[in-house]
């Protein structure tokens, strides 16, 4: 079955991006923190498709400059999943305490969320885990892969 895309909304990058779950503090070396990228305007698409006892599945969170949907082939990278979130960051916050309560609040019974004007949020397809990093050559589109 082909994944559905459901644009989740937009981020202005400022030559970087922080991919990760966004559980991890800012000190915490398994967030994957990208330093270059293509400054504008990215767009932002969680991938949904149904799985055979699962149910609907975020299997991709990808974020694009502009509004052309770019292939990511080259890897980056993996990222670790502790909370069952995935996320890109315009810089790392960290979510702790008040902030984390109302940062679940916003993300309870929804597949993908934005957070305020620095973050885009989705479910981690099938839980905590590793999933894949890719991007394109020149660096504008990026991609976390949770299922095939």
């Amino acid at each position: 079955m082909k994944a559905r895309m459901y644009q989740i909304g937009k981020l202005n990058l400022n030559g970087k991006v922080v991919i990760g779950d966004p559980c991890y503090e800012k000190r915490d070396k398994l967030m994957y923190k990208v330093e270059e990228c293509q400054s504008g305007e990215y767009v932002g698409y969680a991938y949904m498709r149904k799985l055979r006892d699962w149910g609907e599945r975020v299997t991709k969170l990808a974020i694009y400059k502009g509004d052309e949907k770019k292939q990511c082939r080259i890897w980056l990278g993996n990222v670790f999943v502790d909370a069952g979130l995935m996320s890109f960051f315009t810089e790392k916050v960290t979510l702790n305490g008040n902030k984390w309560t109302k940062f679940c609040d916003l993300m309870y019974g929804k597949d993908y969320a934005k957070y305020k004007e620095i973050g885009l949020i989705s479910s981690s397809g099938l839980g905590d885990g590793y999933y894949e990093v890719f991007t394109n050559k020149d660096r504008t589109a990026f991609e976390v892969r949770f299922i095939d």
